[in-house]
């Protein structure tokens, strides 16, 4: 249902969308440069914002 990297983490289009719709990914379980606790609660807020105003659609 998602793509994973070589290291098993999901791949995503934008940082937030999967090749799935409405399987969203965020923070360390994503493919991304930095991993921090910071970042992947950054991450996770977006993912959260993007996931809620897309199925109130």
């Amino acid at each position: 249902m998602v793509d994973l990297d070589e290291k098993g983490y999901i791949k995503s289009i934008d940082g937030v969308h999967t090749k799935t719709k409405r399987i969203y990914v965020a923070g360390d379980a994503r493919v991304k440069d930095l991993r921090q606790l910071t970042t992947a609660v950054s991450d996770g807020s977006i993912a959260a914002t993007v996931a809620i105003k897309e199925m109130d659609k």
